[in-house]
């Protein structure tokens, strides 16, 4: 796998030409990888009857109102979980930048 991903789209004036050639690129790196990824071999498990899924061992122990999990019907917390994306990246620098001695120097 000798081939590197190509830049040269940088040397493209035009907004639409870079996006076009960067595209281009990303496909065809895509597919380069994907020619030379090792194929994963899929088990063939057969799939369960109907009956089989309905007489499991599992269903005796499932919620009765057919909830699997807290998370499913929102669980005791009652909102929505915690996002794990900052609302504003830049507070956090902000805050640690404020205690040191640069703060409130004009550069």
């Amino acid at each position: 796998m000798g081939d590197k991903f190509d830049f040269s789209f940088g040397e493209e004036d035009s907004i639409e030409g870079m996006k076009r050639l960067i595209v281009e690129e990303v496909n065809s790196f895509c597919e380069m990888v994907r020619t030379h990824a090792p194929r994963v071999k899929r088990a063939n498990l057969p799939l369960p009857s109907r009956d089989d899924m309905i007489n499991s061992p599992i269903h005796e122990y499932a919620p009765p109102n057919g909830a699997t999990s807290s998370f499913t019907h929102g669980g005791g917390g009652g909102g929505r979980p915690p996002s794990p994306i900052m609302d504003d990246p830049s507070e956090d620098l902000e805050r640690e930048l404020a205690g040191t001695h640069l703060a409130g120097r004009k550069f």
